[in-house]
């Protein structure tokens, strides 16, 4: 029976027909896979976790009859404070219309596109902000049902970030770890009897510009008209931004990998501090480093512009309880340019005494040389009479010897 080598041995021989390095890059190779996939996991599971659009409005609904309103964030300026936001419509039990079709919409018992016209107001406005108008959708003329068309569908709006204070400074000045706020508030009336609607919940389902989104409430409320005296029934919403976590790991990583590459500098300067000679193309390490840290923080996702806590001095900052404060400039690019700069200045003043040092000692040395070959050219030179005389004087010593 023909006996199969085990697995272990297959491994031992092929590894000893493969050279070191080879073994080397591919651990690199399989060590750079794997980092690929989990960040990709990691993305795919952040994403996972947020309610889909159908799920939301059946939370929302329960049997009930009104207005849903989805919204899809589209952009956030955050120099600004400003919020795009793309609202979908949804009608809901009565209010839904019975013939519309329910492809590319949302899949949810009892809901629909929104029946009727109806005038939604956002934010205090006292004019319609947009008029939802069941007329204007488009009909299949086989099917006779109405079609999606998100633009007929749905209407825009720009919030407002709320601004404050975050210890004293502006929330930015925490990036990655910023934080903000946005409120907002819709009353929806009917067109043609002015009654107020019933707008059962206003709920966020996708975020961009690697931000995540978390709902602090969505409430009921009342609006008062202080010169009509008329009460109407609005619905209000908190929604808090945030970084995602994606974020929040890359940007930390530039700035590990921006320390590490400031503290190879600093070695090589403490280095040549005790005494190690270097060679002069050293120095080009520090000056490309300077070069490449704000390169680097220039990647950073959607980053604030520079000079982040730069106007407050690092002890200050410390003093405020939060290491995450000195993230961006102030513990971070500030302080690296600045020792890399100092190290680059030392580096170049050190190799210039250096071979300062090196060539007055190669111009002792030839000076010695030269000293040696003119003793020894004088000795060569020397005229026969002089040697006569020298063996004359020499000639007691002889005489003592014998």
């Amino acid at each position: 029976m023909l006996r199969l080598p085990s697995v272990p041995i297959l491994w031992r021989n092929w590894s000893q027909k493969i050279s070191k390095r080879n073994k080397y890059f591919a651990i690199l190779v399989f060590a750079v896979v794997v980092a690929a996939v989990a960040l990709a996991e990691g993305l795919m599971a952040d994403a996972a976790a947020q309610e889909t659009a159908d799920k939301v409005v059946q939370s929302i609904v329960q049997g009930q009859s009104g207005a849903v309103l989805l919204g899809n964030i589209y952009n956030i300026d955050i120099p600004s404070r400003s919020v795009s936001i793309s609202w979908l419509v949804v009608g809901c039990g009565e209010f839904q219309s019975s013939n519309a079709s329910t492809s590319g919409f949302i899949y949810a018992p009892n809901c629909s596109r929104l029946n009727g016209t109806v005038d939604f107001y956002v934010d205090g406005s006292s004019d319609p902000t947009v008029t939802s108008d069941s007329a204007l959708y488009p009909f299949d003329q086989r099917t006779g049902q109405s079609l999606f068309v998100q633009s007929v569908h749905a209407f825009e709006s720009t919030g407002r970030l709320v601004l404050y204070a975050w210890k004293g400074l502006d929330q930015e000045f925490a990036y990655p770890f910023d934080g903000y706020q946005m409120e907002t508030t819709f009353i929806a009336r009917d067109s043609d009897t002015g009654q107020t609607l019933p707008i059962l919940g206003a709920r966020i389902v996708s975020s961009t510009n690697n931000m995540n989104f978390f709902l602090r409430y969505d409430r009921a409320t009342v609006q008062y008209n202080t010169t009509s005296g008329e009460t109407s029934s609005s619905r209000t919403m908190e929604l808090a931004l945030g970084r995602n976590g994606f974020t929040k790991a890359f940007v930390v990583t530039l700035f590990i990998v921006n320390w590490a590459l400031t503290a190879v500098c600093a070695y090589i300067t403490i280095s040549a501090t005790v005494g190690d000679n270097l060679s002069e193309s050293i120095v080009v390490l520090p000056l490309s480093v300077i070069l490449t840290i704000p390169a680097l923080r220039a990647l950073w996702i959607d980053a604030p512009a520079f000079g982040l806590l730069l106007g407050m001095p690092v002890l200050l900052i410390i003093c405020h309880g939060c290491s995450r404060t000195c993230l961006p400039d102030a513990c971070g690019t500030f302080l690296q340019m600045v020792i890399v700069s100092f190290c680059s200045l030392f580096l170049i003043i050190v190799i210039g005494m250096q071979k300062q040092k090196e060539a007055d000692k190669a111009m002792l040395q030839a000076e010695e040389g030269r000293k040696n070959q003119q003793k020894q050219a004088d000795q060569v030179t020397r005229t026969p009479s002089e040697k006569g005389d020298l063996a004359v004087r020499d000639l007691p010593t002889l005489q003592r010897a014998v």
